[in-house]
Protein backbone atom coordinates (compact mmCIF):
# COMPACT_ATOMS: atom_id res chain seq x y z
CA UNK A 1 0.00 0.00 0.00
CA UNK A 2 1.78 3.60 -0.79
CA UNK A 3 1.95 6.85 1.19
CA UNK A 4 -1.21 7.73 -1.23
CA UNK A 5 -3.51 4.89 -0.54
CA UNK A 6 -3.34 5.41 3.56
CA UNK A 7 -3.36 9.59 2.76
CA UNK A 8 -6.70 8.47 1.08
CA UNK A 9 -8.23 6.05 3.81
CA UNK A 10 -7.05 8.58 6.60
CA UNK A 11 -9.27 11.54 4.49
CA UNK A 12 -12.24 8.96 4.07
CA UNK A 13 -12.37 7.97 8.23
CA UNK A 14 -11.84 12.05 9.00
CA UNK A 15 -15.32 12.77 6.16
CA UNK A 16 -17.02 9.92 6.76
CA UNK A 17 -17.26 9.65 10.35
CA UNK A 18 -19.92 6.47 10.22
CA UNK A 19 -17.58 3.97 8.94
CA UNK A 20 -18.04 0.86 11.55
CA UNK A 21 -15.11 -1.31 9.81
CA UNK A 22 -11.89 -0.79 8.83
CA UNK A 23 -10.44 -4.14 7.22
CA UNK A 24 -6.14 -3.07 6.18
CA UNK A 25 -4.87 -6.49 6.84
CA UNK A 26 -1.87 -7.42 4.59
CA UNK A 27 -1.20 -3.94 3.64
CA UNK A 28 2.51 -4.13 4.85
CA UNK A 29 2.40 -0.68 6.07
CA UNK A 30 5.04 1.37 7.02
CA UNK A 31 6.38 3.79 10.04
CA UNK A 32 4.43 6.94 7.03
CA UNK A 33 1.72 5.31 6.03
CA UNK A 34 0.38 3.60 9.40
CA UNK A 35 0.53 7.48 11.09
CA UNK A 36 -1.18 8.63 7.93
CA UNK A 37 -4.16 5.77 9.20
CA UNK A 38 -4.11 6.87 12.64
CA UNK A 39 -4.75 10.68 12.26
CA UNK A 40 -8.41 9.26 10.64
CA UNK A 41 -8.73 7.08 13.15
CA UNK A 42 -8.86 10.12 15.61
CA UNK A 43 -11.87 11.07 13.69
CA UNK A 44 -13.52 7.57 13.14
CA UNK A 45 -16.29 7.73 16.46
CA UNK A 46 -18.60 4.92 14.84
CA UNK A 47 -15.73 2.55 14.16
CA UNK A 48 -16.49 -0.49 15.83
CA UNK A 49 -13.78 -3.10 14.17
CA UNK A 50 -10.42 -2.86 13.15
CA UNK A 51 -8.28 -5.89 11.25
CA UNK A 52 -4.29 -5.27 11.07
CA UNK A 53 -2.92 -9.10 10.84
CA UNK A 54 -1.00 -9.60 8.60
CA UNK A 55 0.94 -6.58 8.65
CA UNK A 56 4.40 -6.25 9.88
CA UNK A 57 4.42 -3.44 12.10
CA UNK A 58 5.70 -3.14 14.88
CA UNK A 59 7.23 0.46 17.08
CA UNK A 60 5.40 3.69 16.22
CA UNK A 61 3.32 2.93 13.66
CA UNK A 62 1.95 0.27 15.71
CA UNK A 63 1.82 2.74 18.68
CA UNK A 64 0.44 5.58 16.41
CA UNK A 65 -2.75 3.06 15.69
CA UNK A 66 -3.66 1.37 19.06
CA UNK A 67 -3.26 4.89 20.54
CA UNK A 68 -5.56 6.64 18.53
CA UNK A 69 -8.52 3.93 18.38
CA UNK A 70 -8.82 5.20 22.45
CA UNK A 71 -10.61 8.07 20.45
CA UNK A 72 -12.93 5.63 18.91
CA UNK A 73 -15.19 4.86 21.78
CA UNK A 74 -17.19 1.91 20.33
CA UNK A 75 -14.16 0.35 19.16
CA UNK A 76 -15.46 -3.22 19.91
CA UNK A 77 -13.04 -5.99 18.19
CA UNK A 78 -9.05 -4.80 17.17
CA UNK A 79 -7.36 -7.64 15.19
CA UNK A 80 -3.19 -7.60 15.48
CA UNK A 81 -2.57 -11.16 14.58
Amino acid sequence: MTQADTKAIGKILSDFKRIKELDISNCNLTHLTAQDIADGLMRAKSLEIIKLANNPLIGKGLYSIIYNLAFSPKIKYIDCS
